[in-house]
């Protein structure tokens, strides 16, 4: 009886449809989306909740199974249950361009089992605005009964596997509270189909029903077919940490391998169990394949060598000597990870020396001589393990590797910021393994971070720091500058955490280099945790930034003082040279100076000039000098400008001499005014800085 009944379901799309909506997919009038159009720009990258509703087992339970592009199956899918409810996130934002924006993928295996579900945008996270529905379905819909699509209309569901159901914004009402051109998430939400949910004409909205075991929509992706991509960030949420008070400590970490992928290790969730490990199916993708680890481990740190090669530190709790373990990431689930040392650890990164090929793993604990946090080389089997960056902080401390070698450590000491990280060459780091061990004082002084217990360095050398209490932002030094940012990933609100914690990470795909991060509470009060990449080309670091930083600390953070102190316009010493002069001509902006310490007028036979300096390496200004008959605003004439750190050249108004000199690590500028001295009555010159935003 059963084999007749679903035989004559995959019979009846040929029957004649006769609702006023559109038909099924590959009919004639359907605007059913299929799932390799040309014309989808994106897909969903992450999820925000997941509300499973009634009658739905836990097999269907992977709201992963979202994200990424629709395959087309039926297993590939996150099914809602009775009522139940997923809110889905995009790298960027679904606008509302012409026809269809967006387009939401179930799993049907006909044209006429449907199960239906309503559709909800928001662009703020808050305010969720739903599109209409019309259902003219007429009575009940057995469990395995049949629908007619033309009867349709604003649902999810409406059209068989490997066709998405298309929605257009120009659909809802204009509302201040939703920004059409900028919608963030999209809400979907089953319908029960006994007749209980009313459609917007108020009607009655039937689809089969009772069920068991995948209630309800099963969802396989939500298609974008307009919509802009975020520029700067790309990121998809990560597996949820066991909630709190399960575990003592949870330290999530993660690393990457060199083809860009990455992999993520999450903690027990109870005592005895093994450590949980996603590695990313394919780059780009959100999509992650689960195994689980051979050890009852809370993951202090991940470090990984290559695709066969890696390095996990099963600890966490202060005080216990706890195994390093070396395993193969390709086969996880293989032997027994093995032991390579025992001992203190809280980081710990893969080193390579490429002068000499020299290699090994470079772990941090509190194992210094003096029971300081100290960083320790071990070699790749274990047998050599040394102390060799002694006392480098009292807690825990970030360590990265830049790949020429070139090592970088931080100290984390429980107080204020800033927290300073160290700069110790290649070949100093490997004398160190054969000799003495180094300390900080050994090393060069980078920079002091607000918060530095993970740290990655660029391709371009630049340093970026994060870490307990980092507060919602990364920190971006460039050593070349002296610039430093606070940068501010995009990511959906980690809404009730005590504060954020982030874990920067560096890393090269396809010719392009990036810098990626997770972030998560660091008081683990919730269990949501997100990863995130993006071009390192889209930061940049000015170098005015870290000017303003060693004058003025924290302060050029606090915005009700930029007008006072620290602003391009402010003058906090009184001295009528206002920040920006100060910075251009190299004299302290905290300090009173007489305007002959900025620059000098001198009569040279029958020119007078005006002579400077000013440091090349400050590449986000323009230095232009002025002259004038009289000092009034409106009479000034441009004669040279150094362009973005360039050497001056003349412009404007004549060809007055202009020459460059070195003067230490900076330039000595003379310019001269192209009007002969007792020519004119009177004559005025003027510095004018341009800040290159």
């Amino acid at each position: 009886m059963m084999r007749i009944l679903f035989s004559s379901l995959l019979l009846l799309p040929c029957v004649s449809l006769s609702g006023p909506y559109p038909d099924a997919a590959g009919q004639p009038g359907s605007t059913a989306v299929a799932k390799d159009d040309s014309s989808i720009v994106g897909w969903v990258a992450g999820w925000v909740d997941y509300l499973p509703g009634a009658n739905v087992d836990q097999t269907w339970q992977t709201p992963e199974k979202a994200l990424g592009k629709a395959v087309g199956n039926s297993v590939d899918i996150v099914c809602l249950g009775s009522g139940g409810r997923i809110t889905l996130t995009f790298n960027g934002v679904i606008t509302n361009g012409a026809g269809p924006d967006f387009a939401v993928f179930e799993n049907s295996f006909s044209d006429t089992f449907l199960e239906l579900g309503r559709v909800e945008v928001s662009s703020d996270g808050i305010h969720f605005f739903r599109f209409a529905t019309d259902s003219l379905t007429a009575s009940p819909v057995g469990s395995f009964g049949s629908i007619d699509p033309t009867d349709l209309d604003g649902f999810v569901g409406k059209y068989r596997q490997g066709f998405g159901t298309p929605f257009d914004l120009d659909d809802l009402s204009d509302d201040p509270n939703l920004d059409k051109n900028a919608v963030r998430f999209v809400r979907i939400i089953d319908v029960v189909g006994d007749g209980s949910e009313l459609d917007s004409s108020g009607d009655p909205i039937f689809d089969p029903y009772p069920s068991s075991g995948s209630a309800g929509i099963d969802l396989e992706a939500v298609a974008v077919l307009n919509g802009s991509p975020n520029p700067d960030w790309s990121w998809f949420r990560l597996p949820d940490q066991p909630a709190a008070g399960e575990v003592g400590f949870r330290n999530p970490s993660f690393a990457m391998f060199p083809d860009g992928r990455f992999m993520y290790l999450q903690g027990r969730y109870t005592s005895g169990e093994a450590t949980r490990i996603w590695t990313q199916t394919v780059w780009g993708e959100p999509r992650l394949t689960q195994t689980s680890g051979q050890q009852d481990a809370d993951p202090a740190f991940l470090a990984i060598l290559d695709a066969n090669h890696a390095l996990v530190g099963s600890g966490g709790n202060f005080g216990e000597l706890t195994d390093i373990w070396s395993f193969d990431p390709s086969n996880p689930e293989g032997p027994a990870w093995q032991s390579v040392e025992v001992m203190q650890h809280y980081s710990g990164s893969h080193w390579r020396n490429p002068d000499t090929g020299t290699e090994g793993w470079l772990v941090v604990g509190a194992n210094g001589t003096g029971g300081k946090n100290a960083v320790s080389f071990v070699s790749l089997d274990g047998l050599t393990n040394k102390v060799i960056i002694d006392e480098v902080s009292d807690f825990s401390s970030g360590v990265t590797i830049a790949p020429n070698g070139d090592v970088y450590v931080a100290g984390f000491d429980f107080s204020s910021p800033p927290e300073p990280a160290y700069y110790f060459p290649a070949a100093l780091v490997e004398g160190a393994i054969s000799g003495s061990p180094l300390n900080p004082a050994t090393g060069d002084f980078v920079f002091g971070f607000d918060s530095a217990g993970g740290l990655a360095v660029d391709a371009r050398g630049r340093v970026w720091a994060g870490g307990f209490a980092s507060d919602g932002y990364l920190q971006m030094y460039d050593p070349d500058t002296g610039g430093v940012i606070r940068v501010k990933p995009d990511h959906p609100e980690l809404e009730g955490a005590g504060s954020l914690m982030y874990s920067p990470v560096t890393f090269s795909r396809g010719g392009v280099d990036y810098v990626g991060w997770s972030v998560r509470d660091a008081y683990d009060i919730i269990p949501d945790h997100y990863f995130g990449y993006g071009a390192i080309d889209h930061h940049e670091a000015p170098p005015i930034t870290g000017w303003l930083h060693e004058h003025y600390g924290d302060e050029v953070y606090d915005p009700s003082k930029e007008a006072t102190e620290w602003g391009d316009s402010a003058d906090g010493d009184g001295d009528e040279l206002s920040t920006l002069l100060e910075y251009a001509l190299k004299t302290d902006p905290t300090t009173h100076n007489r305007l002959t310490d900025a620059y000098t007028v001198t009569v040279d036979g029958p020119e007078f000039e005006i002579a400077f300096d000013r440091d090349p390496l400050r590449s986000d200004i323009d230095i232009v000098v002025e002259v004038s008959a009289t000092p009034g605003d409106g009479s000034w004439s441009e004669i040279a400008r150094s362009v973005a750190g360039a050497p001056t050249a003349s412009s404007g108004i004549g060809a007055g001499r202009v020459s460059e000199a070195p003067s230490g690590d900076d330039v000595r500028v003379e310019v001269a005014d192209p009007v002969t001295v007792g020519a004119v009555p009177a004559r005025f010159a003027r510095v004018r800085v341009i800040r290159n935003e």
